[in-house]
């Protein structure tokens, strides 16, 4: 009798939260009974904590909470745009920022699983016009090759109206090369580059023969079955379900415009929802992408100069909590903010996407992640 009380209240509080306005819509996806009576708590803590985020810090944006393979939850807060009228939701597609990191690392470690190429190689093997003879790959990788940024020479030398793509910027490299020298000896320091994935992105078409986003639709997009994922030179206002981009001014929200450095992609340009990105943990966690012993030294810390450890492994930062290995990035791009968090040996994740520029990100995830960790 009890169970069947705690069944109907369950639907009960199902049925109230699909009537809330879309605005701050919560679905909930279980495999069974049981396993929602198990995790409710959760559920509910997890609702809770966005629908305050919501309403007293403005969180604009989709999350999706995995546990053990499965969708434990998953919620839609605010607006597409500057329009209230038009609101987020399930399908909703944000740009992933440095997220985009990950798929350019995995694409890189499908060659090296094919052969086509080592950690070691030097990237003037596959890119001779760069200037910089002495960047191995695994530099490109781990952020130890020294490559200023490429902000910099497109913002002072590009003179088109639409923002170039890898192959004008690897040309404008190459044309300025003088004002292109490395920040230190590769290998020597870690510094976080843009610039170094998106050389890796060029690589991968080098070696490849194909275009990265042909690449990325045919290896990873495609098998993985995320069918809302692409990559993008541009910011794709006009595709179906993408959102735009915004920050909260003092009265109203204010649209962000384009930059002349929206047209590059490797270190950013995938465009992708919650429900893909819970795709693309699975396909990394079951091995359908790259093998398990290839994600485990994508998720395994630099040893720097073999003596100071650094939390990147391969398009991934690294953090162990209660001897747990956490696999996670943070995004941040012209107003969208971006989390992913995946532990692998769980089969867990927390997805969290914005897209007005939302300063906490960070506090909103270590507050979901403190609830999904708990036993």
């Amino acid at each position: 009798m009890k169970r069947l009380l705690l069944t109907i209240l369950v639907l009960f509080f199902i049925l109230l939260t699909c009537n809330e306005r879309v605005s701050q819509k919560s679905v909930y996806y279980n495999p069974d009974t049981a396993w929602i009576d198990y995790n409710q708590e959760k559920i509910h803590a997890i609702d809770s904590v966005l629908k305050y985020y919501h309403q007293h810090y403005s969180f604009h944006g989709n999350v999706l909470v995995s546990d053990n393979g499965h969708i434990l939850y998953r919620g839609s807060f605010g607006n597409k745009g500057m329009k209230k009228v038009s609101e987020l939701n399930q399908n909703s597609i944000f740009q992933l920022a440095s997220l985009s990191k990950q798929f350019t690392a995995v694409a890189i470690m499908m060659l090296e699983e094919q052969g086509l190429l080592s950690y070691n190689d030097s990237l003037v093997k596959y890119i001779p016009e760069l200037p910089w003879p002495g960047v191995k790959i695994i530099h490109l990788l781990q952020h130890t090759a020294g490559l200023p940024n490429y902000f910099y020479i497109v913002e002072k030398y590009w003179k088109e109206d639409i923002a170039p793509n890898n192959s004008s910027i690897i040309q404008l490299i190459a044309e300025h090369k003088d004002e292109m020298g490395l920040y230190f000896s590769p290998g020597r320091r870690y510094n976080y580059s843009n610039t170094g994935y998106m050389v890796l992105a060029t690589l991968v078409e080098r070696i490849s023969g194909q275009s990265f986003p042909e690449f990325m639709q045919e290896n990873i997009f495609g098998p993985a079955d995320m069918k809302n994922s692409f990559i993008c030179y541009h910011p794709p206002s006009t595709r179906k379900n993408v959102v735009l981009a915004y920050r909260r001014g003092r009265t109203r929200y204010i649209g962000i415009p384009p930059t002349v450095n929206d047209g590059s992609y490797g270190d950013k340009g995938v465009y992708s929802n919650t429900y893909d990105l819970y795709l693309w943990n699975q396909a990394l966690i079951s091995g359908k992408l790259i093998s398990r012993e290839t994600l485990l030294k994508a998720g395994t810390p630099l040893m720097l100069r073999n003596k100071y450890r650094i939390n990147y492994g391969f398009g991934f930062r690294i953090k162990d909590i209660d001897e747990k290995r956490i696999m996670y990035h943070h995004g941040r791009w012209n107003g969208f903010r971006t989390s992913l968090w995946l532990y692998p040996k769980a089969g867990s994740s927390i997805i969290i996407l914005n897209n007005s520029s939302f300063p906490s990100i960070g506090s909103l995830e270590r507050r979901i992640q403190k609830i999904l960790l708990t036993d």
